[in-house]
């Protein structure tokens, strides 16, 4: 096996521990079983208790990654790093990307969108074999297998109620988890957690961690289980290439945007 290059650091921090592969899949299915529970037992009893579908909706999914950024630290400060620290932003993967590296980028997820593309009728196949699988009503409209993309804009209003155009709360609580979802996911998993296991792994890291992100879903979209494996490990094998953490927090972005963009319409008043 190829023995990887050390990460860079300061002089202020240690070379990353490694992780083992049992510690790690604890990691990622613990926090995607979190994830299950904050999304269908909590967002459920915030409902019954009688706050707005969407409002439960937002705050179950924000619950659900609020662990990912204090985790991070964690396990920054445990190789010495501190905020405001010079190893820090070099050690999270904070640098210029060279311009065939974000070609790459385009590349990938153009290839990542075909093969979700491809494997998107598994979806409803899967959520038909158990009610285990299936998202049941905390979902958004946006997220269920089979929605109709014509009525996307439609649906989502609807299910966000009249009332949702200048409701500037939502607006403020939707760039809140854009943020948790995408840059604290990537800090935690790609920043903190890649280059741990890349010290057992080196140039296979990508499978590994690409599989383990993989898991890391199926908890809570289960629907994934065919579907979500390509586009887990073409983000995957971006960051193995390039070690960029802007360039796989603007493929993941790019993943998810659309969500995020109808919800902002609406609430902004320019959909309805």
């Amino acid at each position: 096996m190829n023995t990887p290059k050390p990460a860079t650091k300061g002089p202020d921090a240690a070379q990353p521990k490694p992780l083992t592969f049992l510690p790690a899949l604890a990691l990622f299915l613990g926090l995607g079983i979190w994830m299950r529970v904050c999304i269908y037992n909590v967002i459920p009893f915030l409902v019954d208790q009688g706050m707005h579908q969407f409002s439960a909706y937002l705050a179950g999914f924000i619950l659900g990654l609020l662990p990912f950024l204090p985790l991070t630290f964690v396990f920054l400060k445990q190789e010495g790093h501190t905020f405001g620290s010079a190893s820090l932003a070099q050690r999270l993967g904070f640098r210029r990307f060279k311009a065939r590296h974000f070609a790459l980028m385009i590349g990938l997820t153009v290839l990542a969108y075909a093969a979700t593309l491809l494997a998107s009728p598994t979806q409803t196949w899967i959520t038909g074999l158990s009610p285990w699988l299936q998202p049941g009503e905390v979902f958004h409209p946006l997220q269920i297998p089979g929605s109709a993309t014509d009525e996307l804009i439609d649906g989502s209003a609807q299910w966000m109620g009249p009332d949702a155009a200048g409701y500037w709360p939502w607006a403020v609580a939707i760039v809140v988890l854009f943020i948790l979802n995408i840059v604290g996911e990537e800090l935690l998993w790609r920043g903190a957690i890649w280059p741990r296991q890349e010290q057992l792994y080196g140039k296979r890291t990508w499978l590994v961690h690409g599989f383990m992100w993989y898991l890391f879903h199926l908890p809570f979209y289960p629907w994934f289980l065919i579907s979500g494996l390509p586009q887990a490990l073409i983000l995957s094998y971006l960051f193995q290439k390039t070690k960029n953490m802007w360039l796989v927090i603007i493929m993941h972005a790019i993943f998810n945007s659309v969500f995020y963009v109808i919800l902002l319409m609406i609430v902004f008043g320019i959909a309805d």
